[in-house]
């Protein structure tokens, strides 16, 4: 499916059902984007959070920052949450490899509505 620019494609999540994901999806820009720094990563995770929240049929959510971590020399995980009344609802992974964004995972504890 496609939502804004951004292609969704939603995983099978009963390997990680017993955690408490509900859905999974990856999604993908119509344009390269590039994490230079964290503000970078904060931008896109802004885009992804609005493309989910849209997705949910939700609102006046919460975006926080957890942490980011090298993979190897090229690759860096950000990982930002999602919380709706102070509940996590959704995790959102991004991975860049060389600043240029090459994969976005969210997993959710929530179905769509």
């Amino acid at each position: 499916m496609e939502r804004d620019g951004v292609d969704i494609l939603e995983v099978d999540p009963k390997p990680l059902y017993k955690k408490g994901v509900r859905k999974i999806y990856y999604l993908k820009f119509s344009e390269p984007l590039y994490i230079k720094d964290i503000s970078g990563a904060w931008d896109i995770a802004r885009k992804v959070n609005n493309t989910i929240v849209k997705l949910l049929g939700i609102s006046n959510t919460r975006l926080m920052f957890m942490d980011n971590e090298n993979i190897g020399s090229k690759f860096m995980l950000y990982r930002f949450r999602i919380y709706l009344d102070n509940r996590h609802i959704a995790s959102i992974r991004l991975v860049s490899r060389e600043k240029l964004l090459s994969l976005v995972v969210v997993t959710t504890s929530i179905k769509e509505q």
